[in-house]
Protein backbone atom coordinates (compact mmCIF):
# COMPACT_ATOMS: atom_id res chain seq x y z
CA UNK A 1 0.00 0.00 0.00
CA UNK A 2 1.05 3.60 -0.46
CA UNK A 3 0.64 6.72 1.66
CA UNK A 4 1.21 10.34 0.78
CA UNK A 5 0.63 13.75 2.35
CA UNK A 6 0.63 17.05 0.39
CA UNK A 7 3.44 18.72 2.41
CA UNK A 8 5.69 15.63 2.27
CA UNK A 9 7.53 14.98 -0.99
CA UNK A 10 6.99 11.68 -2.76
CA UNK A 11 5.14 8.83 -1.14
CA UNK A 12 5.66 5.88 1.19
CA UNK A 13 5.37 2.36 -0.22
CA UNK A 14 4.94 -0.58 2.18
CA UNK A 15 6.16 -3.01 -0.50
CA UNK A 16 9.59 -1.36 -0.64
CA UNK A 17 11.18 -4.25 1.31
CA UNK A 18 11.90 -2.20 4.41
CA UNK A 19 9.69 -0.54 6.98
CA UNK A 20 9.06 3.11 6.21
CA UNK A 21 9.52 5.38 9.22
CA UNK A 22 8.55 9.04 9.30
CA UNK A 23 10.25 11.19 11.94
CA UNK A 24 8.51 14.56 12.37
CA UNK A 25 10.41 16.79 14.78
CA UNK A 26 8.14 19.81 14.29
CA UNK A 27 5.40 19.41 16.91
CA UNK A 28 2.68 21.28 15.02
CA UNK A 29 3.25 19.33 11.82
CA UNK A 30 3.45 16.06 13.77
CA UNK A 31 0.00 16.76 15.23
CA UNK A 32 -1.35 17.86 11.84
CA UNK A 33 -0.33 14.66 10.08
CA UNK A 34 -1.46 12.27 12.81
CA UNK A 35 -4.76 14.11 13.32
CA UNK A 36 -5.45 13.97 9.59
CA UNK A 37 -4.93 10.19 9.54
CA UNK A 38 -7.01 9.70 12.67
CA UNK A 39 -9.86 11.87 11.40
CA UNK A 40 -10.04 10.05 8.08
CA UNK A 41 -10.13 6.67 9.81
CA UNK A 42 -13.09 8.03 11.78
CA UNK A 43 -14.82 8.84 8.47
CA UNK A 44 -14.05 12.55 8.14
CA UNK A 45 -12.43 14.24 5.16
CA UNK A 46 -8.69 14.88 5.12
CA UNK A 47 -5.61 15.47 3.02
CA UNK A 48 -3.73 12.18 3.37
CA UNK A 49 -4.16 9.60 0.62
CA UNK A 50 -3.67 5.85 0.73
CA UNK A 51 -3.73 3.56 -2.26
CA UNK A 52 -3.10 0.02 -3.42
CA UNK A 53 -1.68 0.36 -6.89
CA UNK A 54 -4.85 1.54 -8.62
CA UNK A 55 -5.98 4.97 -9.75
CA UNK A 56 -8.67 5.26 -7.07
CA UNK A 57 -7.64 6.10 -3.48
CA UNK A 58 -8.66 3.64 -0.76
CA UNK A 59 -11.17 4.46 1.94
CA UNK A 60 -9.23 5.23 5.13
CA UNK A 61 -12.05 4.06 7.42
CA UNK A 62 -11.99 0.56 5.92
CA UNK A 63 -8.33 0.14 5.03
CA UNK A 64 -6.23 1.82 7.73
CA UNK A 65 -5.69 1.78 11.48
CA UNK A 66 -3.70 4.15 13.66
CA UNK A 67 -2.13 2.58 16.76
CA UNK A 68 -1.04 5.11 19.37
CA UNK A 69 -2.14 3.74 22.77
CA UNK A 70 0.42 1.19 23.93
CA UNK A 71 0.08 1.26 27.74
CA UNK A 72 -1.81 -0.93 27.75
CA UNK A 73 -2.22 -2.03 24.15
CA UNK A 74 -5.78 -3.32 23.86
CA UNK A 75 -5.81 -6.40 21.64
CA UNK A 76 -9.48 -7.10 22.40
CA UNK A 77 -10.74 -4.20 20.33
CA UNK A 78 -14.52 -4.27 19.95
CA UNK A 79 -14.50 -4.28 16.15
CA UNK A 80 -12.03 -7.18 15.98
CA UNK A 81 -13.84 -9.30 18.59
CA UNK A 82 -17.08 -8.68 16.69
CA UNK A 83 -15.46 -9.96 13.47
CA UNK A 84 -14.19 -13.09 15.27
CA UNK A 85 -17.61 -13.69 16.81
CA UNK A 86 -19.25 -13.47 13.37
CA UNK A 87 -16.71 -15.97 12.01
CA UNK A 88 -17.56 -18.39 14.84
CA UNK A 89 -21.26 -18.01 14.07
CA UNK A 90 -20.64 -18.91 10.42
CA UNK A 91 -18.50 -21.88 11.46
CA UNK A 92 -21.26 -23.17 13.75
CA UNK A 93 -23.55 -23.41 10.72
CA UNK A 94 -20.95 -24.89 8.41
CA UNK A 95 -20.47 -28.51 7.36
CA UNK A 96 -19.99 -31.15 10.05
CA UNK A 97 -20.28 -28.51 12.79
CA UNK A 98 -23.93 -27.96 11.91
CA UNK A 99 -25.10 -31.30 13.34
CA UNK A 100 -23.12 -30.73 16.55
CA UNK A 101 -24.59 -27.24 16.84
CA UNK A 102 -28.18 -28.45 16.42
CA UNK A 103 -27.65 -31.28 18.91
CA UNK A 104 -26.27 -28.87 21.51
CA UNK A 105 -29.12 -26.39 21.03
CA UNK A 106 -31.65 -29.22 21.44
CA UNK A 107 -29.97 -30.22 24.71
CA UNK A 108 -30.07 -26.64 25.97
CA UNK A 109 -33.75 -26.33 25.12
CA UNK A 110 -34.50 -29.62 26.90
CA UNK A 111 -32.53 -28.43 29.94
CA UNK A 112 -34.53 -25.20 30.08
CA UNK A 113 -37.79 -27.13 29.83
CA UNK A 114 -36.68 -29.42 32.66
CA UNK A 115 -35.75 -26.65 35.09
CA UNK A 116 -38.98 -24.78 34.35
CA UNK A 117 -41.29 -27.80 34.54
CA UNK A 118 -42.36 -27.06 38.12
CA UNK A 119 -43.58 -23.57 37.21
CA UNK A 120 -47.31 -23.06 36.74
CA UNK A 121 -46.95 -21.45 33.32
CA UNK A 122 -45.95 -22.24 29.78
CA UNK A 123 -42.56 -20.82 28.87
CA UNK A 124 -40.95 -20.43 25.48
CA UNK A 125 -37.23 -19.96 24.91
CA UNK A 126 -37.03 -17.91 21.76
CA UNK A 127 -33.31 -17.11 21.71
CA UNK A 128 -31.78 -20.57 21.77
CA UNK A 129 -29.70 -20.07 18.64
CA UNK A 130 -26.06 -20.64 17.78
CA UNK A 131 -25.49 -16.88 17.53
CA UNK A 132 -27.00 -16.24 20.98
CA UNK A 133 -24.93 -19.06 22.48
CA UNK A 134 -21.65 -17.84 20.99
CA UNK A 135 -22.28 -14.26 22.06
CA UNK A 136 -23.27 -15.40 25.56
CA UNK A 137 -19.92 -17.11 26.23
CA UNK A 138 -18.02 -13.79 25.96
CA UNK A 139 -15.44 -14.27 23.21
CA UNK A 140 -12.04 -12.75 24.06
CA UNK A 141 -8.53 -13.01 22.61
CA UNK A 142 -6.01 -14.42 25.08
CA UNK A 143 -3.96 -11.49 26.40
CA UNK A 144 -0.91 -12.99 28.09
CA UNK A 145 1.96 -11.39 26.19
CA UNK A 146 5.33 -10.44 27.65
CA UNK A 147 6.40 -8.63 24.48
CA UNK A 148 4.54 -5.55 23.23
CA UNK A 149 5.94 -6.03 19.73
CA UNK A 150 4.68 -9.63 19.59
CA UNK A 151 1.26 -8.51 20.79
CA UNK A 152 0.98 -5.89 18.04
CA UNK A 153 2.17 -8.39 15.42
CA UNK A 154 -0.51 -10.87 16.49
CA UNK A 155 -3.10 -8.10 16.40
CA UNK A 156 -2.18 -7.24 12.81
CA UNK A 157 -2.42 -10.93 11.86
CA UNK A 158 -5.86 -11.22 13.46
CA UNK A 159 -7.07 -8.14 11.58
CA UNK A 160 -5.82 -9.68 8.34
CA UNK A 161 -7.49 -13.03 9.05
CA UNK A 162 -10.86 -11.82 10.28
CA UNK A 163 -11.21 -8.47 8.50
CA UNK A 164 -8.82 -7.52 5.69
CA UNK A 165 -5.28 -6.35 4.91
CA UNK A 166 -4.91 -2.84 6.27
CA UNK A 167 -2.30 -0.12 6.42
CA UNK A 168 -1.19 0.23 10.04
CA UNK A 169 0.29 3.48 11.35
CA UNK A 170 2.10 3.29 14.68
CA UNK A 171 2.70 6.56 16.53
CA UNK A 172 5.73 6.83 18.85
CA UNK A 173 5.97 3.07 19.29
CA UNK A 174 9.73 3.32 19.78
CA UNK A 175 9.14 5.21 23.02
CA UNK A 176 7.91 1.87 24.42
CA UNK A 177 10.22 -0.78 22.92
CA UNK A 178 14.01 -0.95 22.67
CA UNK A 179 16.09 -1.38 19.50
CA UNK A 180 16.19 -5.20 19.74
CA UNK A 181 12.42 -5.51 20.04
CA UNK A 182 11.91 -2.90 17.31
CA UNK A 183 14.19 -4.84 14.95
CA UNK A 184 12.19 -8.02 15.65
CA UNK A 185 8.97 -6.09 15.03
CA UNK A 186 10.19 -4.68 11.70
CA UNK A 187 11.65 -7.97 10.48
CA UNK A 188 8.47 -9.90 11.32
CA UNK A 189 6.28 -7.29 9.61
CA UNK A 190 8.42 -7.57 6.45
CA UNK A 191 8.33 -11.40 6.46
CA UNK A 192 4.54 -11.46 6.81
CA UNK A 193 4.10 -8.54 4.39
CA UNK A 194 2.10 -6.38 6.76
CA UNK A 195 1.46 -2.85 5.53
CA UNK A 196 3.16 -0.70 8.17
CA UNK A 197 4.36 2.90 8.54
CA UNK A 198 5.94 4.00 11.80
CA UNK A 199 5.60 7.68 12.77
CA UNK A 200 7.88 9.07 15.48
CA UNK A 201 8.44 12.55 16.91
CA UNK A 202 12.19 12.12 17.41
CA UNK A 203 15.13 10.13 16.06
CA UNK A 204 16.26 6.79 17.45
CA UNK A 205 19.08 4.54 16.23
CA UNK A 206 18.46 3.69 12.59
CA UNK A 207 17.94 -0.05 12.12
CA UNK A 208 18.77 -2.53 9.37
CA UNK A 209 15.19 -2.97 8.15
CA UNK A 210 14.27 0.71 8.31
CA UNK A 211 13.81 3.23 5.52
CA UNK A 212 13.73 6.59 7.32
CA UNK A 213 12.56 10.02 6.30
CA UNK A 214 13.00 13.02 8.63
CA UNK A 215 11.14 16.30 8.74
CA UNK A 216 13.05 18.57 11.11
CA UNK A 217 11.83 21.45 13.27
CA UNK A 218 12.18 23.84 10.32
CA UNK A 219 10.09 21.52 8.10
CA UNK A 220 13.10 20.59 6.01
CA UNK A 221 13.10 17.01 4.68
CA UNK A 222 16.13 14.78 5.17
Amino acid sequence: MTFCYPEISGYFDTEYGKISTLVIENQSFFREVTEDICNQIAGDKGRSVIGNGGDKPLDFSKNAELLSAFVPFEINKKTLVSKITSALEREAQNGYQYDKTMSLLTEIEKYMEDISSSFDCNLYFTKITSSALIRAVGVEIADDYLSLAEKIIDYMELVREFDRDKLFFTVNLRSYIDDTETEYFMKTAIIHKYNLIMIENKEYNILENENRRIIDVDLCEI
